[in-house]
Protein backbone atom coordinates (compact mmCIF):
# COMPACT_ATOMS: atom_id res chain seq x y z
CA UNK A 1 0.00 0.00 0.00
CA UNK A 2 2.74 2.30 0.66
CA UNK A 3 6.51 3.02 0.21
CA UNK A 4 7.96 1.25 3.26
CA UNK A 5 6.59 -2.21 2.42
CA UNK A 6 9.02 -2.51 -0.54
CA UNK A 7 6.75 -2.64 -3.42
CA UNK A 8 7.39 -1.28 -6.54
CA UNK A 9 5.79 2.09 -7.27
CA UNK A 10 4.55 3.91 -10.32
CA UNK A 11 4.78 7.62 -9.37
CA UNK A 12 4.67 10.89 -10.30
CA UNK A 13 2.70 13.94 -9.61
CA UNK A 14 -1.07 11.99 -9.10
CA UNK A 15 1.04 8.64 -8.26
CA UNK A 16 3.35 10.87 -5.69
CA UNK A 17 0.35 12.07 -4.44
CA UNK A 18 -1.45 8.83 -3.51
CA UNK A 19 1.68 7.38 -2.27
CA UNK A 20 2.29 9.49 0.10
CA UNK A 21 -1.25 9.75 1.65
CA UNK A 22 -1.19 5.89 1.78
CA UNK A 23 1.93 6.03 3.71
CA UNK A 24 0.38 8.56 5.80
CA UNK A 25 -2.54 6.10 6.61
CA UNK A 26 0.00 3.14 7.05
CA UNK A 27 2.00 5.30 9.69
CA UNK A 28 -1.05 6.17 11.15
CA UNK A 29 -2.41 2.69 10.74
CA UNK A 30 0.86 1.15 11.64
CA UNK A 31 0.21 1.10 15.97
CA UNK A 32 -3.20 -0.66 15.61
CA UNK A 33 -1.89 -3.21 12.84
CA UNK A 34 1.04 -4.36 15.35
CA UNK A 35 -1.35 -4.42 18.38
CA UNK A 36 -4.02 -6.06 15.99
CA UNK A 37 -1.30 -9.21 15.50
CA UNK A 38 0.39 -9.20 19.00
CA UNK A 39 -2.26 -8.33 21.51
CA UNK A 40 -4.82 -9.44 23.39
CA UNK A 41 -6.32 -5.82 23.79
CA UNK A 42 -6.32 -5.03 20.47
CA UNK A 43 -9.72 -3.97 20.78
CA UNK A 44 -9.29 -1.46 23.47
CA UNK A 45 -6.86 0.10 21.71
CA UNK A 46 -8.41 0.35 18.61
CA UNK A 47 -11.48 1.72 20.74
CA UNK A 48 -9.60 4.38 21.89
CA UNK A 49 -7.82 5.18 18.39
CA UNK A 50 -10.67 5.14 16.14
CA UNK A 51 -13.94 6.43 15.26
CA UNK A 52 -17.85 5.23 14.83
CA UNK A 53 -18.06 8.24 12.16
CA UNK A 54 -15.32 9.55 9.03
CA UNK A 55 -14.61 12.76 9.49
CA UNK A 56 -15.97 15.46 7.41
CA UNK A 57 -12.87 16.42 5.24
CA UNK A 58 -13.05 19.78 3.22
CA UNK A 59 -14.65 19.74 -0.28
CA UNK A 60 -13.06 22.13 -3.11
CA UNK A 61 -14.95 23.27 -5.63
CA UNK A 62 -13.35 25.31 -8.99
CA UNK A 63 -15.93 26.51 -11.76
CA UNK A 64 -15.39 24.43 -15.07
CA UNK A 65 -13.27 27.09 -16.59
CA UNK A 66 -10.86 27.12 -13.72
CA UNK A 67 -10.56 23.34 -13.13
CA UNK A 68 -10.26 22.68 -17.11
CA UNK A 69 -7.59 25.25 -16.78
CA UNK A 70 -5.75 23.50 -14.35
CA UNK A 71 -6.14 19.92 -15.60
CA UNK A 72 -4.32 21.26 -19.16
CA UNK A 73 -1.35 22.52 -16.73
CA UNK A 74 -0.51 19.51 -14.69
CA UNK A 75 -1.05 17.60 -18.68
CA UNK A 76 1.29 19.78 -20.15
CA UNK A 77 3.66 19.49 -17.44
CA UNK A 78 3.19 15.52 -17.61
CA UNK A 79 3.91 15.55 -21.62
CA UNK A 80 6.84 17.68 -21.23
CA UNK A 81 8.51 15.17 -18.69
CA UNK A 82 7.54 12.18 -21.49
CA UNK A 83 8.96 14.17 -24.24
CA UNK A 84 11.91 15.57 -22.58
CA UNK A 85 10.54 19.16 -24.02
CA UNK A 86 11.85 21.95 -21.54
CA UNK A 87 8.45 23.57 -19.32
CA UNK A 88 7.93 26.48 -17.23
CA UNK A 89 7.76 24.58 -13.23
CA UNK A 90 4.32 23.84 -11.97
CA UNK A 91 3.21 25.30 -9.28
CA UNK A 92 -0.49 24.06 -7.24
CA UNK A 93 -1.57 25.79 -4.24
CA UNK A 94 -3.48 23.83 -1.90
CA UNK A 95 -6.82 24.75 -3.33
CA UNK A 96 -5.60 23.43 -6.40
CA UNK A 97 -4.30 20.26 -5.21
CA UNK A 98 -7.53 19.24 -3.59
CA UNK A 99 -10.02 20.75 -6.21
CA UNK A 100 -7.91 17.96 -8.22
CA UNK A 101 -8.46 15.33 -5.65
CA UNK A 102 -11.92 15.83 -5.66
CA UNK A 103 -12.68 16.22 -9.06
CA UNK A 104 -9.66 14.08 -11.44
CA UNK A 105 -10.59 10.32 -11.83
CA UNK A 106 -6.55 9.70 -10.96
CA UNK A 107 -7.69 10.51 -7.92
CA UNK A 108 -10.62 8.69 -7.43
CA UNK A 109 -8.74 6.65 -3.85
CA UNK A 110 -8.59 9.93 -2.03
CA UNK A 111 -11.75 11.87 -2.69
CA UNK A 112 -13.38 12.25 0.56
CA UNK A 113 -10.33 10.90 2.56
CA UNK A 114 -7.36 12.71 2.24
CA UNK A 115 -7.30 16.06 2.58
CA UNK A 116 -3.66 17.90 1.61
CA UNK A 117 -2.67 21.34 3.48
CA UNK A 118 0.28 23.51 2.40
CA UNK A 119 1.43 24.52 5.59
CA UNK A 120 5.14 26.27 5.79
CA UNK A 121 7.40 24.30 4.16
CA UNK A 122 5.76 21.17 5.21
CA UNK A 123 2.62 19.37 2.95
CA UNK A 124 0.17 18.25 5.35
CA UNK A 125 -2.64 15.76 5.52
CA UNK A 126 -5.87 14.38 7.23
CA UNK A 127 -7.43 11.14 6.33
CA UNK A 128 -10.35 9.32 7.21
CA UNK A 129 -10.02 5.75 6.28
CA UNK A 130 -12.48 2.36 7.14
CA UNK A 131 -10.98 0.24 9.14
CA UNK A 132 -11.61 -2.90 7.31
CA UNK A 133 -10.01 -1.56 4.57
CA UNK A 134 -6.84 -2.30 6.43
CA UNK A 135 -7.87 -5.99 6.73
CA UNK A 136 -8.22 -5.50 10.26
CA UNK A 137 -10.79 -7.54 11.94
CA UNK A 138 -13.26 -5.23 13.45
CA UNK A 139 -16.71 -5.77 14.79
CA UNK A 140 -18.19 -2.70 13.91
CA UNK A 141 -17.04 -0.31 10.77
CA UNK A 142 -14.94 2.25 12.32
CA UNK A 143 -12.83 4.77 10.68
CA UNK A 144 -9.06 5.77 10.97
CA UNK A 145 -8.91 9.37 11.45
CA UNK A 146 -5.93 11.09 11.38
CA UNK A 147 -3.17 13.60 10.25
CA UNK A 148 0.70 13.89 9.37
CA UNK A 149 2.97 16.34 8.19
CA UNK A 150 6.18 15.74 5.98
CA UNK A 151 8.90 17.69 4.34
CA UNK A 152 9.37 16.17 0.51
CA UNK A 153 12.09 16.49 -1.76
CA UNK A 154 13.51 15.11 -4.89
CA UNK A 155 16.97 14.63 -4.99
CA UNK A 156 19.45 13.10 -7.91
CA UNK A 157 16.57 11.14 -8.65
CA UNK A 158 15.42 9.67 -5.53
CA UNK A 159 11.95 10.95 -3.87
CA UNK A 160 12.07 11.80 -0.25
CA UNK A 161 9.24 11.90 1.97
CA UNK A 162 9.81 12.57 5.53
CA UNK A 163 8.01 11.95 8.36
CA UNK A 164 7.51 15.42 10.97
CA UNK A 165 4.82 14.73 13.08
CA UNK A 166 1.95 12.15 13.08
CA UNK A 167 -1.32 12.26 15.16
CA UNK A 168 -4.46 9.80 15.65
CA UNK A 169 -8.17 10.86 16.78
CA UNK A 170 -6.38 14.54 17.85
CA UNK A 171 -4.14 12.13 19.88
CA UNK A 172 -0.20 12.23 19.97
CA UNK A 173 0.89 8.95 19.32
CA UNK A 174 3.16 7.35 22.14
CA UNK A 175 6.86 8.39 22.58
CA UNK A 176 8.07 5.22 21.62
CA UNK A 177 5.81 4.96 18.57
CA UNK A 178 7.00 8.55 17.57
CA UNK A 179 10.68 7.83 17.80
CA UNK A 180 10.51 5.09 15.50
CA UNK A 181 8.46 6.78 12.45
CA UNK A 182 9.23 11.04 12.86
CA UNK A 183 12.25 11.34 10.78
CA UNK A 184 11.04 8.16 8.45
CA UNK A 185 11.27 8.75 4.87
CA UNK A 186 8.28 6.93 3.68
CA UNK A 187 10.54 6.05 0.48
CA UNK A 188 13.56 5.07 2.19
CA UNK A 189 13.09 1.48 0.85
CA UNK A 190 11.01 1.93 -2.45
CA UNK A 191 11.16 -0.09 -5.35
CA UNK A 192 10.38 2.36 -8.18
CA UNK A 193 9.39 0.59 -11.62
CA UNK A 194 11.97 1.92 -14.23
CA UNK A 195 9.43 4.52 -16.09
CA UNK A 196 8.91 6.39 -12.41
CA UNK A 197 12.81 6.06 -11.96
CA UNK A 198 13.11 7.87 -15.44
CA UNK A 199 10.58 10.30 -14.80
CA UNK A 200 12.09 11.67 -11.52
CA UNK A 201 15.71 11.91 -13.21
CA UNK A 202 14.31 14.64 -15.31
CA UNK A 203 12.67 16.18 -12.46
CA UNK A 204 15.15 19.09 -10.60
CA UNK A 205 12.57 20.36 -8.35
CA UNK A 206 9.46 18.36 -5.91
CA UNK A 207 8.79 20.82 -2.94
CA UNK A 208 6.87 23.23 -0.94
CA UNK A 209 7.91 26.97 -2.01
CA UNK A 210 6.39 29.89 -1.22
CA UNK A 211 3.00 28.47 -0.41
CA UNK A 212 2.90 26.06 -3.02
CA UNK A 213 3.76 22.46 -4.29
CA UNK A 214 6.89 23.24 -6.83
CA UNK A 215 8.01 21.25 -9.53
CA UNK A 216 10.72 22.31 -11.69
CA UNK A 217 12.12 19.87 -14.92
CA UNK A 218 15.87 19.16 -15.03
CA UNK A 219 17.45 20.85 -18.29
CA UNK A 220 17.67 18.70 -20.77
CA UNK A 221 20.24 17.92 -23.12
CA UNK A 222 19.20 19.18 -25.87
CA UNK A 223 18.53 22.82 -23.98
CA UNK A 224 21.81 22.81 -22.25
CA UNK A 225 23.04 22.63 -26.07
CA UNK A 226 21.04 25.49 -27.40
CA UNK A 227 22.21 27.62 -24.66
CA UNK A 228 26.09 26.63 -25.73
CA UNK A 229 25.54 27.50 -29.29
CA UNK A 230 23.51 30.73 -28.43
CA UNK A 231 26.35 31.70 -25.42
CA UNK A 232 29.39 30.61 -27.80
CA UNK A 233 27.92 32.23 -31.79
CA UNK A 234 27.23 28.54 -32.35
CA UNK A 235 30.85 27.29 -32.32
CA UNK A 236 30.11 24.93 -29.22
CA UNK A 237 30.52 22.34 -31.10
Amino acid sequence: MCATEKNKKGCLFYGCLTSIVFGLVFFVAMPLVLYYAFNAAAGKLVENYTDEDPIQLPEVLLEEAELSMLKQRVERFRKAIQTKEASPPLELTTEEINALIFHDAQLEKLKGRAYLKIEGNALQGQVSIPLDELNLNSDTRRYVNGSGSFKISVREGKLSVIIQSIEIKGKTLPAAVQNVIIGVNLFENAEMDPETTKLLDHLKTFEIRNGKLFLELNKNRKAEIDDALDFSGGDAL
